[in-house]
């Protein structure tokens, strides 16, 4: 994956955390979420918007996981290094 797509990806969903948490503690930005029924969200509802949080973190945990830059340039793009390159960390090639 593509690392500056990742960091894009990360930045948007930390934007929608502090929204979130904004919501969760009573701001009253209801209208633009959750349905927009309520200006201020009722307790579940907020109770939803801190968990949803956890979601965000989550995802954006798997994505920069995944977009990290490989260690060794031999092993990118690959599932196992090739025999003799790279199989620990005191390889020439890795550092």
């Amino acid at each position: 994956m593509n690392v500056v797509a990742a960091l894009c990806a990360t930045t948007i969903l930390g934007a929608l955390a502090v929204f979130q948490l904004a919501l969760a503690f009573g701001a009253p930005a209801g209208r633009f979420a959750w349905g927009g029924r309520h200006r201020v969200l009722p307790t579940g509802l907020r109770v939803g918007s801190g968990l949803s949080i956890l979601l965000y973190a989550g995802l954006a945990a798997v994505l920069l996981a995944r977009a990290a830059p490989s260690p060794c340039p031999a092993t990118r793009h690959r599932s196992s290094p090739p025999p003799g390159r790279c199989s620990d960390t005191s390889s020439s090639a890795c550092s």
